[in-house]
């Protein structure tokens, strides 16, 4: 493709034989625009054959008359293509094109803007065609901007007409030999939407600085129009940007570059003429040089969300130097390390980290905190446990989980696996915790195949230890059984606790107390290799009782006549078969009961908390039984009261018992003989106290009847207050069944080897009642046939 210059220069140097070359164009949306310059030559424009390019998809090649001269595509007014124009004056009007006056050919360029074409008269000035537009001139030729919807042509400072909106054009000037050449300047503008082409005058033509003024003074009324026309440019949607072309006066080459500043010394200066004439500077990126034609479509481009809110960890214990220390003391053996910015690594009762101020950008907690209060929350409440938690956050789509999600199992698992030691995989095991008031999670050491690391990150307010839901480490006895609790972490805002997951690892969440906070985390496990555990320590089973003799008269001080009755024992008896559990009320005699209830009160007897704490937590007693407890014992291991509860419950507790056969079945069970026998302990009840279920107790292997006698319950007891028994199915871990404890009430339930039991935990709501009625008593028997 021929550089302007490279045609100028050709078209001067052959005045007789010039070729119209065809200007190409490029493509714009909506209506096809034209653009047709004749060559400009110093002598008569011959014809020459015309050179054919070859088409490219939106581009239109100029067509050239008789003359020389480059004109429009459309036929001319004469009405026949290669014949001279009609001439006009510059204020006709129609569709015809203007033409020099002279018998010259000697002409400047001429131009269309659009559908509008402009012809040079004999001054050399630039005159308007007819069309929906005209080009003023004013007394010196000079050409100004016309009235109207459009503004015309502007000039320079040149006083040379410009180009329109929309176009990049090349400039022609006059060089020292008086050819005519190529100075390719593109002028940019503010709102970037066009290309501005200054054409210089040769050295032989005048120009009247007096015109120039004129013009300029023209010009200025016309810049409040421009501005309001660069305001509504600026509104337009800029998001999709197309090419400019650049289109010189004979050459289909386009170049960006701009003219050197300070132009012809000789030409006089036109006052703040740049400033005036200026046009706005496309926000349209120029297209490749010598790519003519229509711009390739541009894919939008989508909007990024914003980066805000990146999550990264505290360079405090990504420096080097730092984390070697704590690499140091969590792998070697030695003494825990405590930083003044309460950073600590914890070697007793086992390793555990603790780490203030954990995220660099602690804000993106906030944001998590928001995101997770639009998680459907799961109620969560069994023997060990009562809080809300989240499900598993690993496929949650909310973006602030999910950039901490990353992070924790990305960049700082690597941390961790550096600082510990310990290989950690890609596996997410991540939820959220909330726990309000009464809300814990009992001890328990989170050995569950393929879990290597426990950690929890915690959003919550100002917290003070008196708040309870502290992180509670328990120490081991000899048997590896969790013992005292030796260490309480206090939850703080962005601090970051983890400890390795091991046999001794007992921990707990302890109750929370305050009634107006509310203890959230995120929390989970790092997975790695599971590793070589010892098998778990089973407790030696509690002796069993036989049944013993008991007077007769003694057994009735303490039975309740109307349970002695044969008609009462026979509807009961029924009911359990259906059942499988009564609950018999005022079973004690009233003056028995109450001197029963009075001897446990009783401020002198010692009473001590039991365990392991992963089992149950309630107290028993270390000193001498009272003498009325005694013989209360003796009443309930008695072998009459083997046959009173053979009666009430059809069981085989005694040789005597009831025949238990179902008369509709055609099947005799084999006669076995009854091997009657029992366990029975007595405790006392208060805030704190429960049982753990735990599947490997012998005892809870084998069919009983499981009979608990409650003494000195608060008529204010409540269930939400936790003390119950409840009774699960093994498989579902779903409820059966629960007792809630009421004094002198004596609860019967058969469970057989799929059903397990525990006391729920007693919870900070008995703080609430009177001293008296914050505990109870109980005296639990577990009778086997």
């Amino acid at each position: 493709m021929k550089k302007v210059n490279e045609v100028q220069q050709e078209t001067s140097g052959n005045a007789a034989g010039t070729d119209a070359q065809a200007v190409k164009k490029k493509k714009k949306r909506g209506k096809r625009k034209k653009k047709v310059v004749a060559a400009v030559t110093n002598g008569a424009a011959q014809e020459q054959p015309k050179k054919k390019k070859k088409r490219k998809r939106g581009k239109k090649r100029a067509r050239t008359n008789s003359v020389g001269e480059s004109v429009d595509g459309m036929q001319t007014a004469g009405g026949q293509a290669g014949t001279d124009t009609q001439v006009n004056s510059p204020e006709a009007k129609g569709k015809k094109l203007k033409k020099s006056n002279d018998n010259e050919n000697t002409s400047e360029p001429l131009e269309t803007v659009g559908k509008e074409k402009l012809k040079v008269n004999d001054q050399d000035t630039p005159v308007e065609g007819k069309g929906k537009k005209k080009l003023k001139v004013n007394d010196e030729g000079v050409p100004v901007e016309g009235k109207g919807k459009k503004k015309g042509k502007k000039v320079n400072n040149e006083a040379m007409p410009m180009e329109a909106k929309g176009k990049k054009r090349e400039l022609e000037e006059v060089n020292d030999e008086g050819e005519l050449v190529d100075v390719k300047k593109t002028e940019k503008v503010k709102d970037g939407k066009t290309a501005v082409k200054k054409k210089k005058i040769s050295a032989d033509k005048q120009v009247d600085v007096s015109a120039a003024d004129n013009e300029t003074k023209e010009v200025e009324n016309k810049s409040n129009e421009k501005v309001v026309f660069e305001k509504k440019l600026k509104k337009k949607k800029k998001t999709k940007k197309l090419n400019q072309n650049q289109v010189g006066t004979n050459s289909t080459a386009e170049d960006g570059a701009q003219e050197p500043k300070g132009a012809e010394e000789d030409e006089p200066p036109v006052k703040k003429a740049k400033d005036l004439t200026a046009e706005p500077e496309s926000s349209e990126p120029q297209r490749p040089e010598g790519d003519v034609g229509t711009p390739a479509k541009k894919k939008k481009k989508k909007k990024k969300k914003s980066t805000s809110g990146a999550v990264s960890l505290n360079p405090a214990y990504s420096d080097l130097t730092n984390k070697n220390e704590i690499k140091k003391h969590w792998t070697e053996d030695g003494a825990p390390l405590k930083k003044d910015n309460g950073l600590e690594i914890i070697k007793k009762p086992f390793t555990c980290g603790y780490l203030p101020g954990f995220l660099e950008n602690a804000d993106i907690l906030k944001s998590i905190e928001e995101e997770l209060k639009d998680i459907p929350p799961l109620k969560k409440n069994n023997d060990l446990y009562k809080f809300t938690q989240t499900p598993d956050l690993k496929s949650s789509d909310k973006p602030h989980i999910l950039r901490l999600r990353d992070f924790l199992y990305g960049d700082f698992r690597k941390w961790l696996t550096e600082v510990t030691g310990i290989p950690l995989n890609e596996t997410v095991d991540m939820g959220s915790s909330t726990y309000e008031h009464t809300d814990v999670l009992l001890c328990h050491d989170d050995e569950l195949e393929g879990r290597r690391i426990a950690y929890i990150l915690y959003l919550v307010p100002s917290w003070e230890a008196s708040d309870g839901g502290t992180l509670d480490l328990f120490d081991t006895d000899k048997n590896g059984q969790p013992k005292n609790i030796v260490r309480s972490l206090v939850p703080q805002w962005n601090t970051f606790a983890f400890f390795e997951v091991s046999p001794i690892s007992f921990h707990q969440v302890a109750e929370v107390l305050s009634k107006d906070k509310t203890r959230l985390s995120i929390n989970g496990w790092f997975h790695g290799p599971p590793i070589d555990r010892p098998p778990k320590y089973e407790e030696p089973p509690k002796p069993l009782l036989y049944p013993k003799h008991v007077e007769e008269d003694v057994l009735y001080s303490w039975i309740n006549p109307a349970y002695l009755e044969e008609s009462t024992q026979k509807t009961i008896r029924k009911k359990f078969g259906t059942d499988s559990e009564i609950e018999l009320e005022s079973f004690l005699t009233e003056e028995k009961y109450e001197a029963l209830s009075t001897a446990l009160k009783n401020q002198g007897l010692k009473w001590k908390k039991t365990g392991p704490a992963n089992k149950n937590s309630y107290q028993v007693l270390t000193n001498k039984q009272p003498e009325v407890l005694k013989e209360c014992l003796s009443v309930l291991q008695s072998e009459a009261m083997f046959l009173i509860l053979s009666q009430l419950t059809g069981l085989s507790l005694h040789k005597l018992a009831p025949p238990d056969s179902d008369p509709d079945s055609d099947e005799e069970d084999e006669e076995k003989e009854p091997n009657p026998r029992l366990k029975v302990r007595v405790g006392r009840w208060s805030h704190g106290s429960y049982t753990l279920i735990r599947d490997s107790d012998a005892e809870e292997l084998e069919s009983a009847l499981d009979a608990t006698l409650f003494v000195s319950v608060s008529d204010k007891w409540r269930e939400d207050l936790g003390g119950y028994n409840s009774y699960i199915s093994k498989d579902e871990d779903a409820e059966l069944l629960s007792v809630l404890p009421r004094s002198n009430c004596f609860a019967l339930v058969y469970r057989d080897a799929e059903t397990l039991k525990f006391t729920k935990h007693i919870n900070a709501g008995v703080l609430d009642l009177e001293e008296e009625d914050r505990h109870y008593f109980d005296i639990n028997c577990k009778y086997y046939e």
